[in-house]
């Protein structure tokens, strides 16, 4: 799974904190209150209200407002756990039936079909070895294997994601950025909603002459959760396409600020990224030799240095 981008900016982190997580959490326990509230009874709940004095209603607004975004707070460190496991991180055996189910869905698409097969291209890893459970997962792996494809450029994604990230240009960053928020938000929301479904469908075992309510509101809360989690499945599309644009585009900048020198040919690619992932893998590359420093472009801008003469090696 790809690591949480970095280096975002204050207004970024306001606007994904609050569109991404307050929102929600105030939703979602709005909803809460609704259905206590509906229990108890409106009546009693607003009697109760007008019954406080001034002092108490402030201190009371205060402590639910600190209360919220405290919570909005801890979902925050659990965002990278909830996407996991949307993605089918489960025990092996629950696991093992869901990638069953996508190897199916996959046999199902024609590949002479364009439409079916830019679906291979978008929701499947290249590799049935490297299927996930969930379509979720699936979509995330897709663009996660895409550059280190033996046959495509052998850059691993996951180890060379937040060192490529640093040296994109701002323009792209943001574009990351922006297609991560929505993902992150779809995916608060899917979790949010299900919780909510699951309180009220425990809840109407306990209440006396609202049952019907909070099964009503289980229903509407797993229905949400359903779409929001459809939402996630697309926003993850979008976000695995900037994935791939961003290694197609930017990995030769990556090497350029490492200090290594282009290329040039894709053969000659493949084989420097594998030695510089077993360099900084295990401090030992089997071709060290490929590891030459492009000592001439130093102090250069690295998207000006020149394409080096054919034949001239890696």
């Amino acid at each position: 799974m790809f690591l949480p981008v970095l280096a975002k900016s204050v207004d970024l982190l306001d606007r994904r904190f609050v569109q991404g997580l307050l929102m929600p959490s105030l939703v979602f326990w709005a909803g809460i209150f609704a259905l206590v509230a509906g229990e108890l009874g409106w009546t009693e709940v607003g009697g109760w209200w007008n019954a406080l004095d001034t002092l108490r209603c402030v201190l009371l607004g205060l402590g639910a407002a600190l209360g919220l975004v405290f919570f909005a707070v801890l979902l925050a460190g659990c965002v990278p756990t909830l996407t996991r496991l949307l993605e089918g991180y489960w025990p092996e055996w629950l696991s093992a039936r869901g990638v069953r189910r996508q190897l199916r869905r996959w046999g199902r698409l024609d590949p002479l079909d364009a439409v079916d097969f830019m679906r291979r291209h978008r929701e499947f890893p290249y590799s049935a070895e490297k299927f996930m459970p969930t379509r979720f997962g699936n979509v995330l792996r897709a663009a996660e294997t895409y550059p280190g494809d033996e046959e495509r450029y052998g850059a691993d994604a996951v180890f060379y994601w937040p060192r490529l990230y640093l040296v994109m240009p701002e323009e792209s960053r943001s574009e990351v950025r922006d297609a991560r928020t929505a993902l992150d938000q779809a995916v608060v929301i899917s979790a949010l909603s299900a919780l909510f479904a699951m309180t009220a469908a425990v809840g109407a075992a306990f209440t006396r002459n609202t049952a019907l309510w909070f099964f009503g509101a289980a229903l509407l809360a797993a229905g949400l959760s359903h779409l929001a989690y459809r939402t996630a499945v697309g926003a993850a599309a979008v976000f695995g396409d900037l994935v791939r644009a961003c290694f197609d585009v930017h990995r030769h900048e990556l090497l350029a600020s490492m200090g290594f020198s282009r290329p040039a040919s894709l053969v000659e690619e493949r084989a420097l990224w594998l030695a510089v992932s077993q360099q900084l893998y295990r401090r030992l590359a089997d071709r060290p030799e490929l590891l030459r420093f492009d000592t001439a472009s130093e102090g250069r801008d690295p998207g000006a240095q020149r394409m080096p003469e054919p034949g001239g090696g890696a």
